[in-house]
């Protein structure tokens, strides 16, 4: 239910932010860091957990820190590249930040101890 209001709230935002102007974007998506963050680190899922969000404006980027709650060896052979495709074809999709709002979405994926698994990388280029 957390996640659903997280995303939920991420879709309003860039619903209306593809009209808006770089700076009011900034503003919007920094409001959204601000107040996600206060209820950070939250379960998204039995697996997963968000743990911040950072929003960098001159860069035109959001980056999700995410934890797996498991081991690196406790997933199937390739699985970074499955999450890879299913990073892209969210954030490219209609409603998707890379494609609406033409920012980059980041995640950055550790496992349960907190050691670095890798990072996922959605730019607009990728939903062309």
């Amino acid at each position: 239910m957390k996640y659903l209001i997280l995303i939920i709230g991420f879709l309003l935002i860039t619903s209306t932010a593809q009209s808006a102007t770089d700076s009011e974007l900034c503003v919007e998506f920094k409001n959204f860091e601000k107040m996600t963050n206060k209820n950070l680190p939250q379960k998204i899922d039995e697996y997963t957990e968000i743990v911040s969000i950072g929003v960098n404006c001159d860069g035109k980027s959001i980056k999700y820190t995410k934890r797996f709650l498991f081991y690196e060896n406790m997933m199937a052979e390739g699985w970074k590249e499955r999450k890879q495709r299913q990073h892209t074809q969210l954030h490219c999709n209609k409603d998707g930040l890379s494609r609406t709002v033409k920012w980059i979405a980041m995640d950055v994926i550790y496992d349960n101890d907190f050691q670095y698994l890798g990072t996922l990388t959605t730019s607009p280029t990728d939903c062309e």
